[in-house]
């Protein structure tokens, strides 16, 4: 046995598995405050990449245009919680989602 393997066992053995903050299973959850207030760290920098919190549907939002000829078409981009996980949703101008997908959790 080399000594980096002998060192590895050595700490595996006295230090990761007596602490538990070295544990990786254990990875202590980031927690983030406005005002005192404790919020999900996630939505920290929606606000200045143009989202809203919309308190109705309980997601941050926002909307998409582009002109077309005879008008303008609309999306509604969003960031929703669900079951403790952030998905990304995107509506279309009838309201149909097209696209979805998990972004943190």
């Amino acid at each position: 046995m080399n000594w980096q393997d002998k060192l590895y066992n050595w700490f595996e053995n006295n230090i990761a598995s007596s602490d538990p903050a070295l544990d990786p299973d254990r990875v202590p959850e980031l927690t983030c405050s406005v005002d005192e207030d404790e919020i999900d760290c996630f939505t920290l920098p929606l606000p200045d990449k143009g989202f809203v919190y919309n308190e109705a549907h309980d997601w941050w939002q926002r909307t998409w245009t582009t002109p077309i000829p005879t008008g303008v078409l609309t999306c509604l981009e969003v960031y929703v919680k669900k079951d403790g996980v952030w998905k990304s949703v995107m509506y279309g101008d009838s309201g149909d989602i097209f696209f979805e997908e998990t972004v943190h959790g």
